[in-house]
């Protein structure tokens, strides 16, 4: 019975913590305009899961051992910052540690900033 309760309470602290990390890298802030037009800004930190250039998208791995993810669209405005010096979309690799900045543009992730960080 004991071992019951102990793996209860194992696995509601990790869906816990996987909540917790997941609200705390989707914090979005309301954008400048009418409440009904603005647009929602947000920050991710993770692992580039995979880039398809065919459909612009970036698909980013977050939280507790990469389970969440976010996918992001690109658009010609994104920035890419490699080591302190703009880069292009091209250099964004699967992999590649990255923190994202990105706005709800008719309701689609649209990244406005890629900075690809060094694996720690």
């Amino acid at each position: 019975m004991w071992r019951a309760i102990s793996g209860t309470i194992v696995i509601t602290a990790m869906l816990a913590v996987g909540v917790w990390a997941t609200s705390a890298q989707s914090q979005q802030m309301p954008g400048p305009g009418s409440p009904s037009n603005a647009w929602t800004i947000g920050l991710v930190e993770g692992t580039v899961k995979s880039v398809d250039p065919a459909t612009g998208t970036v698909q980013i791995s977050t939280g507790l051992l990469g389970l969440f993810g976010k996918t992001l669209r690109l658009s010609e405005d994104t920035e890419v910052q490699i080591d302190g010096r703009l880069g292009s979309l091209t250099e964004i690799r699967e992999g590649a540690r990255v923190k994202v900045a990105y706005e709800v543009r008719d309701g689609k992730n649209v990244a406005t900033h890629i900075e690809l960080t060094p694996r720690v």
